[in-house]
């Protein structure tokens, strides 16, 4: 269960719970009705693979936003493109 925070003695009794870091990424497109996706690499260089890091979106006249787990990453570099 929970634990009462006007109690002192009360303590959380359930699994450990940590947080993960995470960051928002955010994108203007310049053209609204394209299908684009953002990408991550972890370097640069000849032959770097760059993976999907979330799904296709349609670009709009507006934001577009993919939030990203930093989990186990040690750098990473994004950018969007047209498939």
């Amino acid at each position: 269960g929970g634990s009462n925070p006007l109690n002192i003695a009360s303590v959380l009794t359930t699994n450990l719970i940590t947080l993960q870091g995470a960051i928002e990424l955010a994108y203007l497109p310049e053209m609204a009705g394209q299908t684009q996706r953002f990408e991550s690499v972890s370097m640069f260089g000849d032959g770097a693979g760059w993976t999907n890091a979330g799904p296709s979106f349609i670009s709009s006249n507006s934001w577009s936003y993919q939030l990203i787990s930093l989990r186990g990453a040690t750098q990473r570099y994004f950018r969007v493109v047209k498939p």
